[in-house]
């Protein structure tokens, strides 16, 4: 077995140099003024000296990375060794960029990574699940949704478990196992209202659910959201606890008309202002300004 692994290591370290080579000469060709990176796992194909090249062979290029994770938690540390080739960070929450910034980074800002194509929602469907959730369970999440499910909410779940739930829990009852990217869509257009969650990690800002549930049409009620991203109660529904969740969700499940009118605002707040070309327009425009 030990064999095996090193063979499929040193494999992979192989294509990795081959493809680090292969993308520097194609930069160093192509002469770009500016590159964006999007952070995450796949960025540990790459090391510090293909960034160090980068910057030697292009030495005005301005890089710029995305990244929607606070780097005190993040575990993955690629972006920790190369950040002094990074030019500029943005984040999902103030409070990522401000870390950044205390790791040494010479600028970071907060703009949503996370953001919707607004050709994903082509659904039109009946509404008949009263609330739904798409997401990782973990830190004792899913005691929410079993909260609002012992006190009468038709609520549906989906998504990965990263935490041991006893076999006994109520949460069994309305866990509908994985969803696809290409399921979300129609979950949250079959729902009246979107739950959204975060983790402690992310206090200030949001996640992808942020901007896909009103793209949908659907309420979306979050426990935490940057106020410049919507209008509160007009495009969007905040509550601080399960008890002010499971009483915003009979208020809204009984005023339809009101629900409505709160989730086609949201909707038309995502397709203006929150939309992957907004994200890059507003990048390509700050990077004139360096």
């Amino acid at each position: 077995m030990k064999l095996i692994q090193n063979s499929l290591l040193k494999k992979l370290s192989l294509l990795s140099f081959f493809k680090s080579n292969r993308d520097l000469k194609t930069l160093t060709q192509f002469k770009p003024s500016l590159i964006i990176i999007s952070g995450g796992n796949w960025l540990t194909i790459y090391n510090r000296t293909f960034f160090e090249g980068i910057k030697a062979a292009l030495p005005e290029v301005q890089i710029v990375l995305l990244n929607g994770m606070s780097p005190n938690y993040y575990k993955v540390t690629i972006e920790k060794r190369i950040f002094p080739f990074i030019d500029r960070f943005y984040t999902n929450d103030i409070l990522h960029a401000q870390e950044w910034m205390g790791f040494g980074a010479k600028s970071a800002k907060m703009l949503p990574v996370s953001a919707i194509y607004p050709q994903t929602n082509s659904t039109e469907l009946e509404r008949k699940i009263d609330a739904a959730f798409v997401g990782s369970f973990y830190e004792d999440r899913h005691q929410i949704f079993e909260y609002l499910k012992q006190n009468g909410v038709d609520i549906k779940v989906w998504g990965s478990i990263n935490q041991k739930i006893p076999t006994d829990s109520l949460f069994w009852s309305f866990y509908q196992g994985l969803a696809n990217a290409t399921e979300i869509d129609a979950i949250y257009s079959s729902s009246k209202i979107g739950i959204n969650t975060h983790s402690v990690t992310m206090p200030h800002g949001g996640n992808l659910r942020t901007f896909e549930i009103p793209l949908s049409g659907c309420l979306q009620m979050v426990d935490t959201f940057d106020r410049s991203w919507f209008i509160e109660n007009q495009e969007i529904v905040i509550f601080e606890n399960k008890e002010e969740l499971l009483k915003k969700v009979r208020f809204y499940l009984d005023n339809n008309e009101l629900r409505e009118k709160i989730a086609e605002a949201g909707k038309k707040r995502v397709l203006i202002s929150h939309t992957y070309k907004n994200r890059m327009e507003t990048i390509i425009n700050e990077s004139k300004l360096y």
